[in-house]
């Protein structure tokens, strides 16, 4: 027992501090900033945009001794955690606000647990990295690659415009929709791949135990895949799509609704639709297999 009083007593010299201690607002500007890089622990990252000619900084903590460390050096703002000793009861939400209209050319953020919430400004080059953090990105251009990746978080992408987009994820679910890329890459070992209202020109989407489900707004103009081993493949077009079709699925069963076919299809089956154009293949070993 004595011992057990004695670890909690540790515990809250430890972090008492960040249970008991009032907000902290922290607030800075920053000029001539053209790359930001961002690596935070448990803090959630909120960005948007400003009206502002400054790139505004605000940091709200309720524990002064945990405050993300911010640096401004040669036109690289850095804002990174400083302390992990412990993270109990301690809550921080980094805020960054960019001036409408100001390109930046490389932002990399990195996060263990801190949910990160981006929208609103623009880049060259934009890349996030989470453990367990869900990712939220929303009207965001970039003239450039975008390579997003969770472990476990999941991923929601929605009025976004990119050169080439590659998003990965272990077990969370991704989620992309609105969005507009000369070349989608997104991978999963078992989560679920939603693709709504996408534009492109050709694609690579792969999954082990996930379901796809994909709506375009045309077909593939390059050769494009999808590969799911037990989940199933939706696709659906919004008029009628002129592609090549190979599919290879080991038992899982192929529903057209475009010609109105069901079947259970033996070794590799081919089909044209519309003349024929880019070749999509669709590879699974029990699921299912629809386009529409």
């Amino acid at each position: 027992m004595k011992k057990r009083l004695f670890f909690i007593a540790i515990i809250f010299c430890i972090c008492g501090e960040a249970l008991f201690s009032e907000n902290l607002v922290l607030k800075e500007t920053y000029n001539s900033i053209n790359n930001m890089y961002i690596d935070l622990s448990y803090e959630k990252l909120e960005i948007s945009n400003t009206s502002n000619e400054e790139i505004i900084v605000e940091i709200e903590s309720n524990n002064n001794t945990r405050i993300p460390k911010i640096e401004d050096k040669n036109g690289v703002l850095k804002i990174s955690t400083i302390k992990k000793l412990c993270f109990f009861g301690n809550k921080c939400t980094v805020k960054v606000y960019i001036p409408r209209g100001l390109m930046l050319e490389q932002v990399v953020i990195n996060s263990a647990s801190g949910d990160i919430d981006v929208s609103q400004f623009y880049c060259d080059e934009l890349n996030i990295m989470s453990v367990s953090a869900d990712v939220v990105i929303d009207e965001i251009n970039t003239s450039s690659d975008s390579n997003i990746a969770s472990a476990s978080g999941e991923i929601e992408i929605s009025d976004f415009s990119t050169q080439n987009l590659k998003v990965a994820s272990t077990s969370g679910e991704i989620n992309i929709q609105d969005t507009n890329t000369e070349y989608l890459d997104v991978k999963t070992t078992s989560g679920n791949i939603s693709l709504m209202n996408i534009m492109y020109d050709y694609f690579d989407v792969k999954t082990i135990s996930g379901s796809v489900e994909m709506n375009a707004k045309h077909e593939p103009i390059a050769k494009s895949t999808i590969e799911s081993a037990s989940g199933s493949v939706k696709i659906s077009f919004r008029k009628a799509p002129s592609f090549d079709l190979e599919i290879l699925t080991t038992s899982g069963r192929f529903i057209d609704q475009i010609d109105d076919l069901s079947f259970s299809p033996k070794g590799i089956y081919k089909k044209e639709y519309n003349s024929g154009g880019a070749l999509l293949k669709i590879k699974t070993i029990s699921g299912s297999i629809r386009i529409s």
